[in-house]
């Protein structure tokens, strides 16, 4: 069973790599979509809310 925190962690994770990965595969022109512009407040937010939680999973995880 996973925890809370853990469920959280991957969720954020599977943000980031959509959030990064859409908008280089259609620079690449992999494919054609692309995400609508996303304000920079709302992506300093992610990046905050990812290190937090990397943060939280380092000190959680066993030695």
């Amino acid at each position: 069973m996973m925890s809370g925190i853990k469920m959280v962690s991957i969720v954020f994770a599977l943000i980031l790599i959509v959030v990064g990965l859409i908008p280089l595969l259609n620079y690449m022109g992999a494919i054609s979509f692309n995400l609508p512009k996303i304000p920079d407040i709302i992506l300093h937010i992610i990046i905050i809310v990812g290190g937090v939680l990397l943060i939280i999973d380092a000190f959680r995880m066993p030695f």
